[in-house]
C-alpha cells in the first residue's frame, strides 16, 4: 500500500486497546494478520466461565440419567444379541434381516427390507448377499422387476430362525427373574413416550 505524500513507509502502527474485561493489549495494524495477546486468550476464557447453564429440574436430571442407563442396557442387550445370533452362524444384523423377510406377509425385495428396517438399501444388499452365500436365503424371481429378486429364506434359515428365537425367549425368561412386571410395563410406557417425542 502506498504512503502518504511527504511521509515515509516505516514499521507497522501500534495502538493501545482494551477489550471487554478492561486489560489493555496492543495490536498490529497493517502487515499480516492479527496478532492475539494473552489478554484476549484469557477474557475468551472469562466469558466462557460468564455464560449460565439454565436450571435443571429434578425431572430433568432424572430424565438425564435414564438416557445414560439406557446406553448402557443398549450395549449389554446388543451383546446378548450377538452372542445368541451367533450361536447359529449369524450376526445380530443377518438375524434381523432374515426375520424381516420371514415375518413378511409376500415376498420382500432389498429394498422391501431396507424400507421395512429403516436402513440403508446399500447395507441390507450386503447383508442380504451373506444371507444368500451362506444358505439362509435365496433369491426368487421377481416378475415385477428382473434385477431385483424376492429374498426368501431357506428350509436352513427357517429352523435357524426358530432356535433363534427359542434361545431369546430362554435368555428373557431367566434375565427377567429378578425385575418387576409392572416396572418394566412403566419403563416401557415411558420409553415409548419419549420415542414419540419430537424436538
Amino acid at each position: 500500500m502506498r504512503g502518504e505524500p511527504g511521509r515515509a513507509a516505516g514499521p507497522p502502527a501500534r495502538f493501545p486497546a482494551r477489550n471487554r474485561y478492561g486489560r489493555g493489549e496492543s495490536r498490529v495494524v497493517g502487515r499480516g494478520h492479527e496478532r492475539c495477546s494473552e489478554s484476549d486468550v484469557s477474557g475468551a476464557v472469562d466469558e466462557a466461565h460468564l455464560t449460565r447453564r439454565p436450571a435443571r429440574t429434578r425431572t430433568a436430571r432424572l430424565l438425564i440419567e435414564l438416557a445414560g442407563a439406557l446406553r448402557g442396557a443398549s450395549v449389554s442387550l446388543s451383546r446378548e444379541a450377538e452372542a445368541l445370533a451367533a450361536r447359529e452362524g449369524l450376526s445380530a444384523a443377518r438375524a434381523e434381516v432374515l426375520a424381516a423377510s420371514a415375518g413378511a406377509e409376500r415376498p420382500q425385495t432389498v429394498s422391501d427390507l431396507a424400507r421395512a428396517l429403516g436402513l440403508a438399501r446399500q447395507s441390507v444388499q450386503r447383508t442380504a448377499d451373506l444371507l444368500l452365500a451362506e444358505g439362509f436365503c435365496a433369491a426368487a424371481p421377481n416378475p415385477g422387476h428382473r434385477r431385483a429378486p424376492f429374498i426368501v429364506p431357506t428350509a436352513a434359515g427357517h429352523a435357524a430362525l426358530e432356535r433363534l428365537e427359542n434361545a431369546r425367549i430362554a435368555w428373557a425368561n431367566q434375565a427377567s427373574l429378578a425385575l418387576a412386571p409392572d416396572a418394566l410395563r412403566q419403563a416401557a410406557v415411558i420409553l415409548e413416550e419419549i420415542a414419540g417425542r419430537r424436538s
